[in-house]
C-alpha cells in the first residue's frame, strides 16, 4: 500500500501594502546604531538628512502624517508598527556605531550647533583663525548638510542665523566682554566673578564633549530666577517646552534628557538622595531606563548641560557639590521689565550674542590646544581647563577662573553651615575657646548654653 505525500511549500511573508507606499514617500533610507545599540533612521530630504529614532514617537508621527497627506486616509496603528519592523529588517545599515545628536555635536576637533530650522543647517565651530579673510574670520561658518546626525523634537525652536558685523580688528578694539555687555544688561545683577564663570558655562555648552556643572539658580520669590533660565535656554536651545517639572518619575525624567539638549527643571525642591544621584548621572553621564513606544523598555545613555532654579540649594551631598555651580540671587527691589518688552529686546540682539559666542569659543577652543593651561585644576578638571582658556581669551588670567570657581563651591559650604543646626554653637564655641578636648557628653555640655538642643 502507498502513501501519497503532499508538500505544500512554507507561504513566504509579503511585506505590508503600507511598506511600497512608505517607500514612494521617503525614496532613500538609511538605518544606523549609536554605541547603546539603539536603531536610528535617517532619509534624504531636498539637500539636508533627517534623523528619527525607529522606535521613536517622532517617526511614527512623521510617517502618518506623511501618509494621510499623500492618500487622504489614516493607516491603522498595527499597519505601521508592522511597516516598522519590515523597514528595520529590510533596509542598508550604515557600517560601524554612530551617533544621533539633539542640538549640539561633537565631531572630532569639529562641534556642531542645529539650527532646527527647515533648511537643516547648523554652525560648524573649529580653532582656525583665518586672517587672510576680508573681514578676517574666526574659526566657524554656516554650511547647509551638517557632518553630523541631528534629531529634531516638536518643542525645538530655530535660531537666527548669527550675524557679527565687527571686522577681527574691531573685535580686539572692543574686546570679548563687551560684546556681551547687552546680554548683562537683561540679567539680574551679579558679580563680576560670577559674570566670568557663566560664560564660561555658555561657552562648555557649545562644546559638549565632556561634563560640565550644571547651573542652580537660587533666591526667593521675585529674584528672577526663572527668566535668567530661560534666556540661557533661549540664547543656546529655544523650545516651545522652556521649563520641566521635576517632580515627576525617573523614566519621565529620562524621557526630558532625551529630548532636551539644554533642560530647565524649575522650582525644584529638597531632593532624596535617589534624585540627587539621577541628576548627577545626567551631569557626568550615565544610563537611564527608558520606555520605548512599542518595544517595552530600553537604556539610554546621555550627558546634559542642565539649569536649576530652587528658593534654596536642593541638595548638600558631596556628589551634588562638586557637580553644581551656584549662582544666588537678590529679591529685586526695581521694577520689572514686561515680559513683552524684554523678549523683543532680546530677539533684537540674539543674533549679535551668537556670532560674540561662536567668535568667543573658537578663540578659547585654539587657546587650549596651542596654550594649554598648567594649573591645578578641581573635581570636573575638563571643565576648569576649559574655564582657563575662556577667561584667558577674556583677557583675564587663567587664575581667576579657578579662584572664582573655588569662591562658587565655598558658597555651598556656608549654605551647609546655615542649614547645620551645629554649626553655629560649634563656631561660637571655638571662637570664645580657640580649641577645645574633651568626651561627647562633655561637648553636649558645652554646646547647651548656646542653645543648641543635643540628646
Amino acid at each position: 500500500m502507498s502513501a501519497l505525500v503532499t508538500i505544500i511549500p512554507e507561504k513566504q511573508p509579503q511585506p505590508p501594502v503600507l511598506l511600497s507606499q512608505f517607500e514612494a514617500l521617503f525614496p532613500k533610507i538609511e538605518i544606523f546604531f549609536n554605541a547603546a545599540l539603539q536603531p536610528f533612521v535617517r532619509f534624504k530630504e531636498e539637500k539636508h538628512w533627517r534623523t528619527y529614532a525607529l522606535r521613536g514617537p517622532e517617526l511614527r508621527r512623521l510617517l502618518v502624517d506623511r501618509y494621510f497627506q499623500k492618500f487622504k486616509v489614516m493607516p491603522s496603528a498595527a499597519s505601521v508598527r508592522e511597516c516598522l519592523a519590515w523597514i528595520d529588517a529590510r533596509y542598508s545599515r550604515l557600517p560601524g556605531p554612530a551617533e544621533a545628536f539633539t542640538r549640539f555635536a561633537p565631531d572630532g576637533s569639529e562641534f556642531w550647533l542645529d539650527f532646527a530650522d527647515c533648511s537643516g543647517q547648523a554652525v560648524c565651530l573649529t580653532r582656525d583663525l583665518d586672517y587672510q579673510a576680508d573681514p578676517p574670520q574666526y574659526g566657524w561658518s554656516i554650511l547647509p548638510a551638517p557632518a553630523v546626525n541631528f534629531r529634531r523634537f516638536a518643542h525645538q525652536r530655530p535660531l537666527p542665523p548669527p550675524q557679527s558685523g565687527f571686522a577681527l580688528l574691531e573685535n580686539r578694539k572692543l574686546g570679548f566682554s563687551a560684546r556681551f555687555n547687552p546680554l548683562r544688561a537683561l540679567l539680574p545683577e551679579i558679580s563680576d566673578a560670577d559674570w566670568l564663570w557663566l560664560l564660561v558655562w555658555l561657552t562648555a555648552v557649545l562644546r559638549s564633549d565632556f561634563p560640565i556643572p550644571a547651573l542652580c539658580l537660587v533666591g526667593p520669590p521675585g529674584s528672577g530666577k526663572t527668566t535668567f533660565a530661560r534666556l540661557l535656554r533661549r540664547l543656546l536651545d529655544p523650545s516651545a517646552v522652556e521649563l520641566l517639572p521635576p517632580e515627576v518619575a525617573p523614566a519621565a525624567l529620562a524621557c526630558a534628557l532625551d529630548q532636551h539638549a539644554l533642560p530647565i527643571f524649575d522650582n525644584l525642591g529638597r531632593l532624596t538622595p535617589a534624585q540627587s544621584n539621577f541628576f548627577c548621572r545626567a551631569i557626568t553621564g550615565g544610563g537611564f531606563l527608558y520606555p520605548a513606544a512599542g518595544a517595552g523598555s530600553r537604556y539610554l545613555a546621555c550627558r546634559r548641560p542642565i539649569i536649576f532654579t530652587a528658593l534654596e540649594p536642593p541638595s548638600l551631598s558631596p556628589d551634588w557639590l562638586d557637580r553644581v555651580l551656584l549662582l544666588p540671587l537678590e529679591s529685586r527691589a526695581l521694577a520689572y521689565l514686561p515680559e513683552a518688552r524684554l523678549w523683543e529686546r532680546f530677539d533684537h540682539i540674539h543674533h549679535q550674542l551668537l556670532a560674540a559666542l561662536f567668535d568667543l569659543f573658537c578663540h578659547a577652543l585654539r587657546r587650549s590646544v596651542v596654550d594649554p593651561p598648567a594649573l591645578r585644576l578641581p573635581r570636573m578638571a575638563d571643565f576648569a581647563a576649559w574655564g582657563a582658556a575662556v577667561a584667558a581669551s577674556l583677557g583675564k588670567g587663567s587664575d581667576s577662573f579657578i579662584e572664582a570657581l573655588n569662591a562658587n563651591r565655598a558658597r555651598f559650604a556656608e549654605h551647609g553651615l546655615d542649614d547645620d543646626p551645629l554649626a553655629a554653637p560649634l563656631l561660637a564655641l571655638l571662637g570664645r575657646e580657640h580649641y577645645w578636648q574633651g568626651t561627647a557628653q562633655e561637648l553636649a555640655s558645652a554646646l547647651r548654653p548656646a542653645g543648641c538642643a543635643i540628646s
